[in-house]
């Protein structure tokens, strides 16, 4: 997994900018070790009220911060810097790393080339290109709501992020991280219905069409252990070998459903953290820095924990009767 970084740099003087330069310096040590392990986190720096880009790059350079991304934005008397941040971030993050996902836990993931304390205004995960999982990843966007599409190899790999397989190991390797893509396109959209963002409408002859699924394996799996589930969803006689194979992945996708969610909430760290993600991969909270967002969003109101109460349930205690599958 790939960090994502956002930071402001103000122009200041004097004392302040000695403290600036400082701390800007210990991230150019860190992002360039990184850098040179074959970590190419993204890095983004804001400069508030520097007259130009240029300006800018001249200030961060000398300290190796020089390749960094770079954006400006300066304020008017009356201007919200929120306001002028999340403009910038926003078509950054569209144009540059659309798979991008919101990640509080980020520093979990920074190893022995550890960044420096800094208010990072945003902070994310995205999953380094993998050729030989395109056609799995389109295949979630055929499946994915809207709002999800674009992250679809970031949330597989979130999903996968401590198995120990890996496509092309072996035909059941293969056969998991498809059988993955596929309950983590259904889960994210029962998450878009119980957000009431969308309605859950996974199409099962959908996905068998969408994924390359191992029928042999997954006819196993639904008769071996799951035979009176099967036999519950698929009672029509007349009923086709395609609908079949629909009715035995959709008894699948529903066992696997909480250990699907577990390794989610495992990945970010919390259950708190996983719902964040979800919550802005919809409805994205850039006017401030994401730790204060966050805290707002989650502050105990009581409105905003009305609002959010199913979603909570959903990420912290399964599926239940929030959606009908």
């Amino acid at each position: 997994m790939l960090l994502v970084l956002t930071a402001l740099v103000h122009n200041v003087d004097g004392a302040a900018r000695e403290q600036q330069e400082l701390t800007l310096l210990k991230l150019a040590n860190a992002w360039l070790q990184r850098k040179s392990d074959g970590l190419r986190d993204a890095l983004l720096l804001i400069g508030v009220d520097f007259p130009s880009t240029e300006e800018l790059r001249r200030r961060v350079a000398p300290l190796g911060l020089g390749d960094a991304d770079l954006e400006v934005v300066q304020l008017d008397e009356g201007e919200y810097l929120g306001e002028q941040v999340e403009t910038v971030l926003s078509n950054w993050l569209s144009a540059k790393h659309p798979s991008a996902v919101s990640f509080l836990n980020w520093k979990t993931l920074q190893g022995e080339r550890a960044y420096p304390e800094l208010d990072w205004w945003w902070t994310g995960v995205e999953a380094a290109p993998a050729v030989e999982l395109s056609s799995i990843h389109e295949g979630m966007r055929k499946l994915l709501p809207a709002d999800f599409k674009a992250q679809a190899p970031t949330w597989l790999e979130l999903a996968m992020h401590d198995s120990p397989v890996a496509m092309f190991d072996s035909e059941q390797a293969n056969f998991e991280v498809v059988m993955n893509a596929l309950g983590v396109s259904r889960w994210l959209q029962a998450y878009d219905e119980v957000s009431e963002n969308g309605y859950f409408n996974f199409d099962y002859q959908e996905a068998m069409n969408a994924f390359p699924v191992d029928l042999m394996r997954l006819g196993r799996e639904a008769f071996q252990d799951k035979a009176e589930a099967t036999a519950e969803v698929f009672d029509d006689e007349e009923a086709t070998q395609d609908q079949l194979a629909a009715a035995c992945l959709r008894v699948c996708l529903a066992d696997r459903s909480s250990s699907l969610a577990h390794a989610l909430r495992k990945s970010f760290g919390s259950s708190t953290a996983l719902l964040w993600a979800l919550y802005t991969s919809i409805w994205p909270a850039l006017t401030k820095p994401m730790n204060e967002a966050c805290g707002q969003l989650f502050s105990g109101h009581t409105v905003a924990l009305g609002e959010l109460m199913p979603q909570w349930q959903f990420v912290e205690e399964g599926w239940g009767n929030l959606t009908e599958d």
